[in-house]
């Protein structure tokens, strides 16, 4: 064998390889680095660590190109100095010339495999959460720039300056270990009409802190401890206090926005493969089952006011439901009760109306603080803003408030709103969120629930979720291994354009290597996009057309590689 001339030919494709390709990975690590940049999500430290992160997740790009460039500089030269032609004079066939070729791209192919499913989902991981870390230090500098700072649906926080700083040793939230403690002053925490933007503030505090926490798939949340809160009470239109030492925390974390959501790259092989067995992992399932339990658990709700009010068909009953603060419950009777989609509409019958009594103790003991009683309401219910169990609104009409202290008189409103108020307990007997898919939909069959628009279209979201997440993991690996297989193709592609177009330019020649590896990339990328897409339609019709044509455009590039090669090498073999 001739070791020599193999070692000449690899000596000079590595020099130009590790160049090319350094050049390549900082170029387009920068060029990534643009939208979190533009988007106010990286700060000038931030921004290098990300670079340096996002380093590695580019060498999948960078080397099928460089590949390509090295072959033809290297293999171009020689033919010009008539290097290949003495080999062949010396009797080596372009099979034995292209040898070293053909060694060095399966190993690169082999090595970028391995990288791309162990090591290199571990730095996209770190590039998200370089970008998830300034998410604290965007709340922070929103709220000292007294702007309220928006997370969920209808949450809104605002403070009149913050500061990050160490946690306490030994702190935790949710059973996390804390990251970092966020002291505010001036807080106020509430919810906003989306419609009309106005924030309508429930509990206010001058001093409050944030623990924030991660889980173990890397989310943020923050937990907010109000010290001395005013809470806003809609039942009797105060503001109350919760004593001189009180304080007043979220029932649970909430979650801060994710700029970038979870996808198959950030996962290597053998988390993809625990994916499949457990898709509530991931992101958009995760979202997907917690909105079911959300609609499970707001249709019990209304099954449980409606079956405590109606004593299950017996007659006129009455439920108990808690307050925002403590000591603070309200029974609520009404003789007529239909259920609707949103909730319930209550009505009176002749002398009986629906009637409110609002009490400071959970036994309801002695005379209640107020009555409020009127012909009509409606019931509201909706997830509630800081954990997993909903919590409802009760709106009545043309109401009579009766102070039943024998001093006040009574009034009249046109409306009284008393909420949000909940169950005393779970209403599921369980946390939502302990329960698998297979538990939800169990209790989404159960039959007070299963006719409820709601958790049907909940149901076909989380069943889609899971199918597409399968089609997602499944193009992210066929994707990873045609990247690889692209490498030693386009090596062998440059090396024989070299040879073919020995009198034209280089540059010439690595233009139509350059050509042929954007349209390999581009269709990888775009079959990847399609045999990962499927629509609600597809998925209850049972058909998976755009995958099947996702997949074969994602292995057509390589295809046409393959068949450029193959025709190349037997026009150079019969020359």
């Amino acid at each position: 064998m001739p070791w020599t001339l193999y070692r000449y030919i690899l000596r000079e494709l590595l020099k130009v390889l590790m160049l090319t390709t350094a050049v390549m990975v900082v170029v387009l690590s920068f060029g990534a680095a643009i939208g979190p940049m533009s988007d106010g999500l990286l700060g000038p430290v931030s921004l290098i660590k990300f670079v340096l992160y996002t380093m590695p997740t580019v060498l999948g790009f960078a080397l099928p190109f460089a590949g390509a460039f090295s072959a033809t500089v290297v293999f171009h030269a020689m033919t010009k100095d008539n290097e290949v032609l003495a080999c062949r004079a010396g009797g080596l066939s372009y099979s034995r010339i292209f040898a070293p070729v053909i060694a060095l791209g399966l190993t690169l192919m082999i090595v970028l495999l391995l990288l791309s499913n162990t090591i290199v989902p571990g730095f996209w991981k770190a590039a998200k959460r370089t970008v998830e870390g300034d998410v604290l230090g965007i709340l922070v500098s929103q709220l000292n720039q007294n702007r309220p700072y928006i997370f969920g649906d209808d949450g809104v926080l605002y403070a009149d300056d913050a500061e990050v700083r160490d946690p306490p040793e030994g702190s935790s939230a949710a059973g996390l270990t804390a990251e970092q403690l966020i002291v505010m002053r001036g807080v106020a925490v509430g919810q906003y009409d989306k419609a009309t933007g106005r924030v309508l503030t429930d509990t206010t505090a001058r001093t409050a802190s944030a623990l924030l926490v991660r889980d173990a798939s890397g989310k943020a949340y923050i937990t907010i401890r109000l010290d001395d809160p005013t809470h806003y009470n809609a039942a009797s239109g105060q503001f109350e206090t919760i004593g001189r030492s009180g304080s007043l925390e979220t029932d649970q974390p909430i979650e801060l926005p994710n700029p970038i959501e979870d996808e198959p790259i950030f996962f290597t092989f053998d988390d993809l493969m625990r994916l499949k067995r457990q898709p509530q992992d991931f992101d958009t399932v995760r979202s997907a089952q917690a909105e079911l339990a959300a609609a499970i658990s707001r249709q019990q709700l209304v099954h449980l006011i409606s079956a405590g009010l109606s004593r299950d068909g017996l007659g006129p009953g009455f439920v108990v439901l808690k307050g925002g603060l403590p000591n603070d419950y309200y029974r609520l009777s009404a003789p007529d009760i239909r259920v609707v989609e949103s909730g319930l509409e209550l009505a009176g019958i002749d002398a009986l109306p629906v009637t409110i009594d609002r009490y400071d103790n959970p036994q309801l003991l002695g005379e209640p603080l107020r009555r409020f009683e009127s012909d009509a309401a409606t019931v509201t219910v909706q997830s509630g803003r800081f954990d997993r169990e909903p919590v409802a609104r009760v709106t009545m009409r043309n109401v009579r408030v009766l102070a039943l202290n024998g001093i006040d008189p009574p009034t009249n409103k046109a409306e009284q709103v008393i909420g949000p108020v909940r169950y005393p307990k779970r209403v599921l007997g369980v946390d939502p969120a302990a329960l698998t898919a297979d538990e939800l939909i169990d209790f989404a069959e159960r039959e007070q629930l299963t006719e409820a628009l709601s958790i049907r279209s909940a149901r076909l979201t989380l069943s889609f979720s899971i199918i597409q997440l399968k089609y997602m993991i499944d193009a992210e690996l066929y994707a990873r291994l045609a990247k690889a297989l692209a490498t030693p193709l386009l090596l062998l592609l440059g090396t024989m354009l070299a040879v073919r177009l020995h009198d034209r330019l280089p540059l010439v020649v690595f233009f139509w290597a350059f050509v042929l590896a954007i349209i390999t990339l581009l269709m990888i990328h775009t079959g990847q996009s399609m045999a990962e897409r499927i629509g609600i339609e597809e998925v209850q019709a049972g058909r998976g057309l755009d995958r099947a044509i996702g997949v074969a455009v994602l292995w057509g590039g390589n295809l046409i590689l393959l068949l450029v090669i193959a025709r190349l090498y037997l026009k150079i073999a019969r020359n």
